[in-house]
């Protein structure tokens, strides 16, 4: 009688099959039968895994913007309520700080519902790019300005640092504005008062995929920095790195918004980091005119 044991278990084919050969075919086929299936079944199990971890940071993300949207809004209350009583009581010297107050606060629930509508646009492929020539160190100085209320209030000094030898360059000037926000804001808020956050601009050639001329920007600040094993996951959707999440005034998505629009623009955007120093974020994108 004929009888081999296969890797997968025991199979008695004696009685089928004449030769010697066809049992050995049979099985092998049985063998990558049994291959295929378990292959499969880790592939299930993975998508599984990965599906409960998108549902985790979701969650985690509708809990931080229910954080985020709340905060603000007892805030808008609360001044809005002072106001109307130091109003009615003739005391109307401090309502000018409530009203600072309530934009302030007004402000900052914008700023997680354009995120969010980002986000969803990017998901939903509804995102369209106008990229023509524009101005970099314009891009970086409109930033700057617009967040002249954080930097004097934690006292940050920022510069801007030029190697670049172009005067214009080809990029979406509104979603461009949107990735510099997302960085200097960033550097800003997360590092501590009376510090320095540089932003730095150089023209370099032949950076990874990108060939010819491309823009480097960077941005560095004197923050609490970010964990090695991180700096690769800041930028998917729905994380936060473990030393910030705790302080952030975000919901998360801000660096996966940054890492969509440089990655349109065919760049790359990338994370540096450690304890003593800070962090240094960067992208690089083409100069010529994309096709």
């Amino acid at each position: 009688m004929l009888r081999r044991k296969p890797k997968h278990g025991f199979l008695d084919i004696s009685s089928l099959f004449a030769t010697k050969r066809q049992s050995e075919e049979l099985v092998e086929a049985f063998d990558k039968l049994v291959h295929v299936i378990q292959n499969k079944d880790a592939n299930l199990r993975k998508d599984y895994n990965n599906l409960k971890a998108i549902s985790y940071n979701k969650t985690n993300l509708l809990v931080g913007v229910s954080h985020e949207i709340r905060s603000p809004m007892h805030a808008i209350l609360n001044f809005a309520e002072l106001g109307k009583k130091k109003t009615s009581e003739g005391k109307t010297d401090s309502v000018a700080s409530y009203f600072n107050n309530i934009e302030d606060s007004c402000a900052r629930l914008l700023k997680v519902v354009n995120s969010i509508l980002d986000m969803s646009a990017i998901e939903s492929g509804n995102v369209t790019y106008k990229i023509e020539k524009n101005s970099i160190i314009d891009c970086i100085d409109n930033v700057i300005s617009g967040l002249d209320p954080l930097i004097k209030k934690k006292k940050i000094k920022v510069d801007i640092v030029r190697h670049e030898k172009e005067n214009d360059y080809y990029f979406d000037m509104v979603k461009l504005f949107v990735v510099l926000t997302n960085l200097i804001s960033n550097a800003v808020k997360f590092s501590p008062n009376n510090t320095n956050v540089t932003v730095t601009v150089e023209d370099l050639v032949d950076f990874k995929a990108i060939k010819g001329k491309c823009l480097k920007v960077s941005v560095i600040d004197e923050g609490v920095g970010i964990p090695k094993g991180e700096l690769d996951i800041i930028f998917n959707k729905y994380n936060q790195s473990s030393v910030t999440k705790n302080n952030a005034l975000g919901c998360g998505i801000g660096l996966a918004i940054c890492k969509e629009v440089i990655e349109a623009h065919k760049g790359y955007i990338w994370a540096e980091s450690n304890a003593q120093s800070g962090s240094k974020f960067s992208f690089v994108i083409p100069i010529v005119e994309l096709k």
